[in-house]
């Protein structure tokens, strides 16, 4: 593949088995993660090109959603940290959790022939929810160029944005603000994937 590319992990780690399974495969992509230190066995993040570990409380979180952003944020300076000091950015950049299960071929698919331009790419469209807000159903993965991540991940520091929000859907609203307030264009895409997680049944983390 002749495009960099970099595939960032944010958020609590609920299932580490897709790693390990899927992505560790993937040696032509470059791999960053940061997530909570509420968990013992880490071996599964043993290919990542950086990877950190933060206290659930190292920062004054506003919500549980505020948390998940700061941690899209801390990977993605860990994403920058990489640039720089080896001289370079990366082609194409792509966010996503733990728990989600991307098929390689098709990320392959969709890397060899997505366009570099100054979209973000998401998997379904920005509506309203019940309140009016912003509401995005697919909040678990965005691809984009490095830079346009660059000035996702400010989004944690919007303290007004996410006061002003009801934020009763959590990421599905934040995440939709987050692009109309930085006035990013958008692309939709349909790239095959599967929740390793449900939210009903307990935390698994693989251990």
């Amino acid at each position: 593949m002749d495009k960099k590319i970099a595939i960032c992990f944010y958020g609590q780690t609920r299932t580490a088995k897709v790693l390990d399974d899927i992505y560790s495969r993937m040696d032509y992509v470059d791999f960053f993660a940061s997530t909570w230190n509420d968990f013992k066995n880490k071996s599964s993040f043993h290919f990542m090109t950086d990877f950190e570990t933060k206290p659930v409380d190292c920062y004054k979180f506003i919500n549980n959603t505020h948390r998940s952003i700061y941690s899209m944020y801390r990977v993605n300076k860990l994403k920058k940290r990489y640039e720089a000091k080896h001289n370079f950015k990366y082609d194409y950049v792509m966010w996503t959790r733990s728990e989600i299960l991307f098929y390689e071929n098709a990320l392959i698919d969709f890397f060899e022939t997505v366009k570099l331009d100054n979209k973000l790419t998401i998997l379904d469209n920005i509506t309203e929810d019940d309140n009016g807000n912003p509401y995005l159903t697919a909040d678990y993965a965005f691809f984009s160029a490095s830079h346009i991540f660059d000035l996702y991940a400010s989004g944690h520091k919007y303290f007004k944005l996410l006061d002003n929000l009801t934020l009763e859907y959590g990421g599905h609203n934040y995440h939709a603000a987050n692009i109309l307030e930085n006035n990013i264009e958008v692309n939709r895409a349909k790239i095959k994937h599967v929740f390793q997680y449900n939210k009903k049944s307990k935390r698994d983390i693989d251990e």
